[in-house]
């Protein structure tokens, strides 16, 4: 699973997965369809989108980054690798329960970077646990600043 790939929302989108393959010997026809990149997996009720989907191939110290769409070969001893979409949000993610977002945390859902700027939630690096009155901080400045019409 890839973290931060969900749309962040009070319902996170789903993770994306990752998936590498190595040609270890002969050769391969390879077809991939990945629109996902050009049309981000949007959100819902102001949700956030996922991350897009994204397509790689490796041979050496060489990486390239292969098109939403195509049709190749692979040769021995090349790597395909292959991020699936993540999933688009649900509804604002300064409601998600800032102990969700923790938990997110924990089992590497999500950075701890993320937690602070897409869901507004503070973990005390002490004990890895909720800080509480900086999260409801830093939630009320964002929904202030978003009322004004700034985005963060």
């Amino acid at each position: 699973l890839v973290p931060d790939s969900g749309g962040p929302g009070k319902f996170r989108g789903g993770l994306a997965i990752e998936r590498k393959w190595q040609l270890l010997s002969g050769s391969a026809n390879v077809t991939i369809r990945s629109d996902r990149r050009d049309h981000l997996p949007y959100g819902l009720k102001g949700g956030q989108p996922g991350r897009p989907s994204i397509n790689e191939l490796s041979y050496d110290d060489e990486t390239v980054i292969l098109p939403t769409m195509i049709s190749t070969v692979l040769k021995a001893g090349q790597i395909l690798s292959h991020q699936l979409a993540g999933g688009g949000g649900w509804g604002d993610a300064l409601t998600r329960d800032p102990n969700a977002v923790i938990d997110d945390v924990k089992n590497e859902k999500v950075s701890l970077e993320a937690a602070r700027r897409e869901y507004g939630v503070v973990m005390c690096k002490n004990t890895g646990e909720l800080d509480y009155v900086k999260t409801k901080a830093l939630r009320k400045q964002r929904k202030n600043k978003e009322k004004k019409g700034f985005r963060l």
